[in-house]
């Protein structure tokens, strides 16, 4: 019984010690970068536009593989492994799509238009 409440007294402990080096770590390299006149644009992330668009397909291609995953397993009798890597494949595949589409290459992203060609122009 004490063993176990000093183990977790001692987890939230180095917890907040981390907590503590980590805020005072932060807190001297800002004010190292005022002392020398330096910009303080590195503190600040990229803009993150489209983190909605990519969770969204995550999720969605996360469904998709648990549900395909399910089927699989019902006609086929097979392990639960299977439901496990198709969602790790479709997720895979999400993300590989919202890559390709941040690239260009899937559809015109600047302009919002798609890319594509008539099948008309090309006969």
């Amino acid at each position: 019984m004490a063993s176990e409440i000093l183990g977790t007294i001692g987890f939230f402990t180095t917890l907040m010690v981390l907590g503590v080096i980590f805020l005072k770590n932060r807190h001297r390299e800002r004010l190292a970068l005022i002392q020398y006149g330096k910009d303080s644009s590195v503190f600040h992330g990229k803009d993150r536009k489209n983190n909605t668009l990519k969770f969204g397909l995550l999720f969605m291609s996360i469904g998709a593989g648990l549900l395909v995953g399910i089927f699989l397993d019902k006609v086929f009798d097979s392990q639960p492994a299977c439901t496990f890597a198709c969602i790790f494949i479709f997720g895979g595949f999400s993300l590989i799509y919202y890559h390709q589409y941040l690239n260009g290459r899937i559809g015109d992203y600047e302009s919002g238009k798609d890319n594509f060609k008539d099948n008309d122009d090309l006969i």
